[in-house]
């Protein structure tokens, strides 16, 4: 008899590609309601919440393909790269674009605390510190591509071109990393409050589909 507990590898392909195609349609809706206030790229929405559920419901290779699908469509939809050899646009192109998304999938290092809290109090704490986890390391990547790529004064936004570049690349990159990460903790604990089997019963889905084919 099949364990109808452990999931098909074809189960977790599919959500896979089901979120990162939602992580990527979220991504380009945010970048066009910001485009034209963070004019070295970057933008405020919650795409990488997709990626934080996978890391939940299937653990962190799951979240990691769910990232870097998002990341590869991203860089097919035209990236912006600054002139220069072909291995610094390589090396911008993998901080800018590439690792973006994917990095996030820390947020799984939390998830074997999650599941083992035995208080909703617990769970919440974890599930928030992993949504935490994940905007930082992406925060981390794209604080280093500024420091590598846009240090220089004449690229700096909002007129502050006086400030010490790399105090620039932080608060540029918090500007919008920072209301991502809020944004991202309050829709993942919607979820957690109204369907917290999402993250702890990511089989629930089909066997309820089984039961109403039955």
């Amino acid at each position: 008899m099949k364990n109808k507990a452990m999931p098909s590898p074809v189960q977790i392909i599919t959500e896979v590609g089901i979120m990162a195609a939602l992580g990527f349609v979220i991504d380009e809706l945010q970048s066009a309601i910001s485009r034209g206030l963070f004019i070295a790229g970057g933008s405020i929405g919650f795409a990488m919440v997709c990626v934080i559920i996978m890391c939940y419901r299937r653990g962190f290779l799951a979240g990691l393909a769910t990232g870097l699908i998002m990341s590869l469509l991203d860089v097919a939809t035209g990236p912006y790269i600054l002139a220069g050899a072909w291995y610094k646009a390589f090396l911008q192109l993998l901080l800018d674009y590439v690792l973006a998304y994917p990095v996030v999938a820390v947020a799984a290092s939390l998830r074997n605390p999650y599941m083992k809290s035995e208080t909703r109090q617990k769970k919440f704490l974890f599930l928030v510190l992993g949504c935490v986890c994940g905007g930082l390391a992406k925060l981390a990547i794209h604080y280093l591509a500024g420091v590598l790529f846009w240090a220089d004064p004449s690229y700096f936004a909002w007129d502050l071109s006086w400030m010490n570049p790399y105090l620039y690349c932080f608060v540029y990159n918090i500007a919008y990393m920072g209301p991502c990460i809020v944004l991202s903790i309050i829709i993942c604990a919607l979820i957690f409050w109204k369907a917290p089997f999402i993250y702890e019963q990511p089989n629930r889905l089909y066997t309820m589909l089984e039961g109403e084919k039955e």
